[in-house]
This record gives structure tokens, C-alpha cells and sequence, in this order.
């Protein structure tokens, strides 16, 4: 329960003394991303790595990679879902991320059985990644 608020409270830290923020960024990475294995506390974390993004958008290269670890790594359609919707948020600053995502959400959207993670996968890529055919008409025959 501790371990689920801390994210909590560190993000009502940074809201409040937001110049705290590059001095305990790597506690967040390091501890709370890459090292927990809890769900929920993962969600917590990706909550708190959103308003982090909203407050301060250029930090967004700190959390590519880590993000994109835990992507690999999760299975759960809930926080694949968190996780969809934070590199929304991402690729608005970094298009080269795009490249990256291709063949993962491709993947996703072929192996997903959930209809909201679908529709998080198709508003995305409807969106960011009109250059990869097969993968934009993919999404739209989803539509249809």
C-alpha cells in the first residue's frame, strides 16, 4: 500500500517544488520503473510520469527508454493502455519514436483481444504513423 502512494506523494512534491524535479528524476527511473515489478505501483508511476510530462515537457527524452521497457515487458491490457497513452504524449515531442513503436503496435494489434486497447492502438496510429501502409491500413480496416 506504502509503495502504491509513494508515486502519489512524489508527484504532489514536484507539482509543489517543481525544482526538485531533476534532482530526484533518476529515483523515478531507476527505482520506480525499471526495478518495481508491483502493477500498481507501476500505474502509479505512469501517472505520475504523465503530470511530470504535462508540467515539464522537455524531460520526455529521460523516459523513452524505460517506457518502451516496460512495454516489452507488460502484458496487462490496463497498463499497456496507461502506457499507449503516455507515448502519445511522447511522440508529440519526438517523432523519431514512431519509428521505434511500428513493431510493437503492430504486434499488439494483431495479438490484442481487447477492444479499448484496439482503440487506443488505432487513435494512435491513425494519428502518428501514416507512413507505415500496412500498419495505417490495419487500423482502418479496424474501423470499418
Amino acid at each position: 500500500m506504502i509503495r502504491k502512494k509513494s508515486p502519489a506523494i512524489l508527484a504532489r512534491i514536484f507539482f509543489l517544488c517543481p525544482d526538485l524535479l531533476p534532482q530526484y528524476i533518476d529515483i523515478i527511473i531507476n527505482r520506480l520503473v525499471k526495478d518495481e515489478q508491483n502493477p500498481a505501483v507501476l500505474a502509479s508511476t505512469l501517472s505520475i510520469i504523465s503530470n511530470i510530462l504535462n508540467q515539464t515537457p522537455s524531460l520526455y527524452p529521460l523516459f523513452v527508454k524505460p517506457m518502451y521497457e516496460l512495454m516489452e515487458k507488460q502484458r496487462t491490457n490496463w497498463f499497456l493502455i496507461k502506457l499507449i497513452r503516455l507515448f502519445n504524449k511522447l511522440i508529440k515531442f519526438e517523432s523519431r519514436l514512431v519509428k521505434k513503436l511500428a513493431g510493437p503496435f503492430d504486434t499488439m494489434l494483431t495479438n490484442c483481444k481487447s477492444k479499448s486497447l484496439e482503440y487506443e492502438l488505432v487513435l494512435i496510429i491513425i494519428k502518428y504513423f501514416k507512413d507505415y501502409k500496412e500498419l495505417y491500413e490495419k487500423s482502418r480496416n479496424l474501423l470499418k
